[in-house]
C-alpha cells in the first residue's frame, strides 16, 4: 500500500468570509490507531493544540510521522476552520506486529541461522519492503547451497496480537556439477580454462562430495570470466556461451558445456608511446628508455598479463625518478584489415614530487623517533619509491611491527607530498620460566625476560599500567637467571643502539 507524504493539505477558500476565523489549533484528531496509544503519538508531534496554525509546519509533521516507519500509511491531514479554531484530522494505517515467522518447506538449510538473518522477526513491525528483502536473502542462501531452482513466496495470517509471516519454500533439488566441458577451445588446455573460472566440478575427499554446487550467478560469472580470459590472450573476437544444461534422470547432477568460438589471435604490430611534453618542453623518459623496460616486442602475440606487467614496470620507472603522479593507460589500436594491433601506452608524466612532511600512524607504544631512525628519506627530498621500499624493509628488520604500509597524500604546496607510514605493532617481549634436575648440577631453575622494544624511561603510572610500561624506546633488555643448588648464573644486558 502506497503512502502519500509530499502533498500539502488543502485549505478551504476563505475569501468569501466576512470575518477571519481564529487561527489557533483547537483539536488534533488521530484516527485509525489501535496498537499505539493516541496520547503517545500526540506527545511526539511538534504541533500541539493551542499553537498558531501553520500549513508548512503541518506538512513537515506529516513527513515526520511517515518517516517514523511505524505506519504503513499516513493520510494527508484534513483541516477544518470552525468558530473555536482549526480542527486537524489525520488518518493512519498502522504496521502490524509480527508474532511469529515460519519457514514452511525448509528441509535442507538451518532454520535458526536463516531466521537470524532475516529483518522480519518476532516482535518486529511488518514491513512490505523487508519481506521482499527477506525473500531475496532466503533465495540467496539456497543458491549458495546448490539449489538453483528454489521457489519462495510469502503470505501473512492474522493472529491475536498481530500477524504471522509464512515463507513457503519449494526447494527443488540440490544439483551438483559432474562435468565441465569447453566445446570449440583449441588454443588452450582444459586445465587452463578451468583455472580461469570459479565454477568447479564436484570432487571427493574421504568419500565426501566437495564443491560442485550449481549456482546460477557463478555460472553466468564463468561466461564473463572466459570472455575476459580470451580477451587478455589477444582473442578479441572470441564468443562464449553456455550450451543446454544436461541433467541426470533424477535432476541432481548436471553437465555444463561452454560453447566457444575463438576467432583469430591478434598480434602486436608496433608499440607507441603517447607522451605530451612537460611544461619546459622536455620529457622525463624517452621512447627508447621506455621501450627497454618492456618485455613485449613487435610481432608477439597479444598477452594481457605480460602487457599489464609492462605497464607496472613503466609506473615503477616513473616513481623511481619522483614522478609519482604519472598515469599510464594501455590502448590497443586496431587496423582496418588483418589481425594486428598497435600497442599504445598513453602516458601523463606529471611533475616531480617532493616531500613536505612525514607522518607516522598506528604506533601506540613505539615512539616516532624510533621509527624515523629507520627511514632513508627526509622532508625536502624528492619522493623516491626505492627509498620508501628500503625504509619499509628497515622497519620490518627491527622486528617491532607486524605490518608496515607506506602511502602518500597531497600536501599544502603544489608539487609536494606528505609521506605516510602506517604501522601495526607486534609483540616485542618474551618471558620464559623453567625448572630442571640433573645428576651433575642438582636442582636448577631458569628465568628469562627479553624485550626488544624497551624504554627505560617509560615508567608505569599505576600497578595496572605495568604490562604496558617500559615500551617503545627502541632499546633492548635481557634479564636471565639460573639459580641452582650447586651452581647459579645471572645475566643482565641493556642496549641503547643510538647512545
Amino acid at each position: 500500500m502506497a503512502a502519500c507524504f509530499t502533498a500539502s493539505p488543502l485549505l478551504p477558500d476563505l475569501s468569501a468570509q466576512s470575518e477571519p476565523l481564529p487561527d489557533r489549533i483547537a483539536e488534533i484528531d488521530l484516527v485509525g490507531l489501535s496498537r499505539i496509544a493516541e496520547a503517545k503519538v500526540l506527545a511526539r508531534m511538534q504541533i500541539q493544540v493551542g499553537d498558531r496554525f501553520d500549513e508548512e509546519a503541518l506538512s513537515e509533521e506529516h513527513l515526520r510521522l511517515f518517516n517514523s516507519k511505524e505506519f504503513l500509511f499516513v493520510d494527508v491531514a484534513r483541516v477544518e476552520r470552525r468558530a473555536d479554531g482549526v480542527h486537524i484530522t489525520i488518518r493512519f494505517e498502522e504496521k502490524q506486529q509480527v508474532v511469529q515467522v515460519r519457514l514452511s518447506g525448509m528441509e535442507s538449510l538451518g532454520r535458526r541461522t536463516t531466521l537470524d538473518a532475516l529483518a522480519t522477526r518476532k516482535g518486529s513491525l511488518l514491513d512490505p519492503q523487508s519481506l521482499i528483502q527477506d525473500r531475496a536473502e532466503i533465495e540467496r542462501r539456497y543458491h549458495e547451497a546448490g539449489f538453483p531452482f528454489v521457489s519462495i513466496d510469502y503470505e501473512t495470517a492474522p493472529a491475536a496480537d498481530g500477524v504471522i509471516v509464512i515463507f513457503r519454500i519449494a526447494e527443488g533439488h540440490r544439483i551438483l556439477i559432474e562435468e565441465i566441458a569447453f566445446d570449440g577451445a583449441r588454443s588452450f588446455r582444459r586445465g587452463e580454462l578451468l583455472d580461469a573460472i570459479t565454477l568447479r566440478e564436484r570432487s571427493w575427499f574421504l568419500g565426501i562430495p566437495h564443491s560442485g554446487k550449481l549456482r546460477r550467478d557463478v555460472l553466468f560469472e564463468a561466461v564473463e570470466q572466459l570472455r575476459g580470459f580470451y580477451r587478455r590472450k589477444g582473442f578479441f573476437d572470441a564468443q562464449v556461451a553456455v550450451g543446454p544444461l544436461e541433467f541426470s534422470d533424477d535432476r541432481t547432477e548436471v553437465a555444463i558445456r561452454f560453447s566457444i568460438v575463438e576467432g583469430p589471435r591478434y598480434t602486436v604490430r608496433a608499440i607507441e608511446f603517447s607522451v605530451p611534453d612537460g611544461a619546459d618542453g622536455t620529457r622525463a623518459l624517452s621512447d627508447g628508455e621506455l621501450l627497454e623496460l618492456l618485455k613485449t616486442r613487435p610481432g608477439d602475440a597479444w598477452d594481457g598479463e605480460r602487457i599489464s606487467k609492462d605497464r607496472d614496470a613503466l609506473q615503477s620507472a616513473y616513481s623511481d625518478i619522483s614522478h609519482v603522479d604519472a598515469r599510464i593507460r594501455v590502448e590497443p589500436v586496431y587496423e582496418l584489415d588483418g589481425n594486428a594491433v598497435t600497442l599504445r601506452f598513453e602516458i601523463s608524466e606529471g611533475e616531480k614530487a617532493y616531500i613536505e612532511e612525514i607522518k607516522i600512524r598506528g604506533n601506540v607504544e613505539t615512539r616516532d623517533k624510533v621509527i624515523r631512525r629507520q627511514l632513508t628519506f627526509y622532508p625536502g627530498e624528492e619522493v623516491r619509491r626505492d627509498k620508501i621500499e628500503d625504509s619499509v624493509s628497515n622497519l620490518y628488520r627491527i622486528g617491532y611491527f607486524s605490518n608496515v604500509s607506506p602511502a602518500w597524500e597531497a600536501a599544502s604546496r603544489p608539487g609536494y607530498k606528505n609521506i605516510i607510514i602506517d604501522v601495526e605493532e607486534a609483540s616485542t617481549g618474551r618471558l620464559i620460566f623453567g625448572l630442571g634436575v640433573t645428576t651433575g648440577q642438582g636442582v636448577s631453575g631458569s628465568f628469562s625476560l627479553q624485550k626488544s622494544n624497551f624504554d627505560i624511561t617509560d615508567l608505569p603510572d599505576s600497578f595496572s599500567d605495568i604490562p604496558d610500561a617500559f615500551s617503545g624506546g627502541g632499546q633492548s633488555l635481557v634479564l636471565q637467571a639460573q639459580p641452582g643448588t650447586r651452581f647459579s648464573r645471572y645475566r643482565a644486558q641493556f642496549t641503547e643502539p643510538y647512545l
